[in-house]
């Protein structure tokens, strides 16, 4: 029960806990072995076979040992090493999804087919269902998540909502800029880019290491194909409104006029999950920010308590 009931194992497992009050503990660093204050095991790699065997032996000794036994079972292997793995409990980004009645609004407009699937149907019960939209990954490659953080105080953050808006905060008080420019906004080039603290005079805040999720890759494609980012430039005064809300970067030229009407506003009412804004919430704890791109996203930290923001 003390195993599988862990706060650091799948949701509903953490739904338990958090109603069970027990503490979140997250044991292991990004190699695999256990951090500092664990006595012997610190340092010890947790798929090391001698490692169960120290478990077994702290428990007999305690006397809490019930029974040993081998059997074969279902584990995640990484596919291009085949090295085993473990589950690690890990700061997250996530969308917070509370505002899905406004997304089911926009969703009678649009059209779906063949009827036989029952389109409409099947997407307001996914959006009645869905839980907050987790965005970030522990990754190297993939899409760089725009948003910077004090080391010195995690509470004081940005998100940034274009490149033009990017350079102006590198260019006016922080730096990188000259290293990054010319290059897409990926690792290890935006990482380069620091951009200063409203809240902190003379402190520079960095990207978090995160990259997107894939499925915000995906989310993010169709407003990239269909070049949402230019739509403001194009002087479409109507997607112009939106635009800080898509952070769909785009190199293919498609000119808004030619999109159907009620394409374009699905684009519009998808593109507002596609990018996030800015903005960030103590884990389990929804607290708006004064930003008009802050109102949806929200961090959870595997702290034991929530993260307070200032």
């Amino acid at each position: 029960m003390t195993a599988h009931a862990a706060r650091d194992e799948r949701l509903g497992h953490r739904v338990v806990g958090q109603q069970l009050g027990l503490v979140v503990i997250a044991p292991l660093k990004a190699d695999g072995t256990y951090g500092e204050g664990f006595g012997p095991f610190t340092g010890k790699n947790a798929v090391d076979p001698a490692t169960a065997q120290m478990v077994f032996d702290s428990l007999k000794e305690k006397g809490l040992l019930f029974s040993i036994e081998q059997y074969p079972h279902i584990y995640p292997f990484c596919w291009r090493t085949g090295d085993e793995l473990v589950f690690r409990l890990v700061d997250e980004w996530f969308i917070n999804m509370d505002w899905r009645e406004g997304i089911k609004k926009g969703t009678p407009p649009i059209r779906r087919g063949p009827d036989s699937i029952n389109g409409m149907e099947r997407e307001l019960e996914w959006l009645d269902n869905m839980r907050d939209w987790m965005i970030s990954k522990k990754r190297f490659w993939g899409l760089a998540l725009p948003i910077w953080i004090n080391p010195q105080d995690p509470s004081d953050f940005k998100v940034v909502g274009s490149l033009a808006e990017l350079k102006q905060l590198a260019t006016n008080g922080g730096e990188g800029w000259e290293q990054f420019e010319g290059h897409t906004p990926h690792r290890p080039w935006i990482d380069a880019v620091r951009i200063p603290s409203d809240r902190h005079p003379g402190q520079l805040l960095t990207r978090v290491e995160d990259v997107g999720n894939p499925w915000l890759d995906a989310g993010i494609t169709p407003f990239s194909t269909m070049n949402y980012r230019a739509w403001k430039e194009s002087g479409d005064q109507e997607a112009g409104d939106r635009s800080q809300e898509s952070g769909a970067l785009s190199t293919i030229n498609h000119q808004p006029s030619t999109l159907n009407p009620q394409l374009s506003k699905a684009l519009r009412i998808g593109a507002r999950m596609a990018f996030i804004g800015a903005g960030r919430r103590a884990a389990w704890k929804p607290r708006p920010l004064p930003c008009a791109r802050c109102s949806r996203l929200i961090r959870r930290t595997n702290s034991s308590s929530p993260l307070q923001i200032g």
